[in-house]
């Protein structure tokens, strides 16, 4: 876009006259990152009296900066409901919309404490709408009895030119809703054993006991 398409200057006899423009040039944001472009322009001087009008063409380039661009979706939901004993897995698919191979880099920003929540530290995504997924596993507290706990955890995703890390973009954030119902019986299998054990040992000592 050109910021005044017709100007006015005043010619001197014998002087050379200048007169400024402005050209604003809008890239997509899938036009590859450092790709050579150009644009042409062509200026008109219309015939002015005994002036003779000309027109000359120019060619404008460019070079694109990297755009760091993506999206985030949710291919299941940012809710689960699970017991104690469980765990919960939230997929996470990001989309490259930007205009070179990108590192997206996660992090887990938020999470309540007794509770555990790890992510898929990055993930290498094509340019030209190139996806990846990213997993987000987490563990509530599970300490023995009745749970009824409900927490939010948030995570970070930051996109980085792959083979620039200095090239950033601003952070993205999520964030999801784990609910943790039910009773928990952390060595429950073990006690099960345990008195398994005593019944055996019962059944054996007791016949003999009676013997006696």
């Amino acid at each position: 876009m050109i910021s005044q398409g017709t100007v006015s200057i005043v010619v001197q006899p014998d002087t050379i006259s200048t007169v400024y423009t402005t050209v604003s040039i809008q890239v997509a944001n899938d036009a590859p990152a450092y790709g050579l472009g150009y644009i042409n322009i062509r200026v008109t001087a219309a015939q002015v009296s005994l002036i003779e009008g000309t027109e000359y063409d120019v060619t404008l380039s460019f070079i694109p900066e990297y755009k760091a661009l993506i999206q985030s979706s949710l291919p299941e939901t940012n809710v689960k409901e699970i017991g104690p004993m469980d765990t919960a897995v939230f997929p996470v698919r990001i989309t490259n919309l930007g205009n070179a191979r990108t590192r997206v880099v996660l992090n887990v920003t938020d999470v309540p404490s007794d509770w555990s929540a790890v992510i898929t530290s990055q993930l290498i995504v094509e340019e030209g709408g190139g996806t990846a997924t990213a997993y987000l596993v987490v563990k509530p507290p599970k300490g023995f009895g009745y749970h009824y706990d409900e927490q939010t955890i948030r995570i970070s995703m930051q996109p980085v030119k792959a083979d620039d890390p200095s090239k950033k973009g601003e952070m993205y954030y999520e964030s999801f809703l784990v609910q943790s119902r039910g009773f928990s019986t952390p060595g429950f299998e073990f006690l099960c054993f345990l008195g398994a054990l005593v019944v055996v040992l019962l059944l054996i000592v007791v016949p003999w006991a009676v013997k006696k």
